[in-house]
């Protein structure tokens, strides 16, 4: 039994010695952390300014200035484009002092402002071709108006467009009622007999006694 006791004694004597070894050379020296430290040194700031992405302050300063002044001048020169095509648009046709006989009707309506229309007009008179006859005299009526800047004259302009130029309230309804009757005609499928023609025309020389009255 004392020989049993003894070796369990001994055993844990050397178990305690070995742990005690161990921990001796895993505890780290004083004197060697000191001098590992003065070696590799580490600081935080500096470390943050080189790895920083490097800015030229002069080109941001640059890119700042001239962005707006490019965005400003695309928007000027969006404005003057579109200040050139409004007067353009709104420029009436010039009008030549001496007008050429028109030889038909597509030359008429093409150079309107342009040329005289009596002898295209008694053609179609005398070829009984009273549908054109009428058309001829509408754009007679038109070229007075021209003529007295009462509208201004496109070639893809509408009646309607002509009718809302019109200013004058008393000859603005006269031009409406022969707008309606002439789009009826001209536009429509019917063929228009010798009286007709002659029923349209008198109001429509009733609008350019007008229209010679405020002249």
């Amino acid at each position: 039994m004392k020989h049993i006791i003894y070796l369990t004694i001994t055993f844990w004597f050397f178990t305690l010695s070995g742990s005690a070894q161990k921990n001796d050379r895993l505890r780290l020296d004083p004197e060697v952390w000191e001098k590992s430290k003065k070696e590799v040194s580490y600081d935080p700031v500096k470390e943050k300014e080189q790895t920083a992405p490097q800015t030229d302050n002069n080109t941001n300063w640059n890119l700042s200035f001239i962005q707006p002044l490019l965005f400003g001048l695309i928007i000027t020169v969006i404005l003057i484009a579109l200040i050139i095509v409004i007067r353009k648009s709104r420029q009436p046709a010039i009008i030549k002092p001496g007008r050429i006989q028109a030889n038909t009707l597509a030359e008429a309506e093409e150079n309107l402002p342009d040329v005289t229309l009596d002898k295209i007009y008694q053609e179609a008179i005398e070829k009984g071709e009273f549908k054109s006859a009428l058309r001829i005299k509408f754009l007679m009526i038109l070229q007075s108006m021209i003529d007295a800047e009462m509208i201004i004259w496109k070639k893809r302009k509408t009646n309607e467009q002509y009718l809302r130029e019109l200013t004058q309230s008393e000859l603005k309804n006269s031009f409406n009622h022969i707008v309606i009757l002439y789009d009826k005609i001209w536009y429509g499928s019917v063929s228009l007999s010798e009286d007709q023609y002659h029923l349209v025309i008198q109001r429509i020389n009733s609008l350019n006694g007008q229209l010679h009255g405020k002249e």
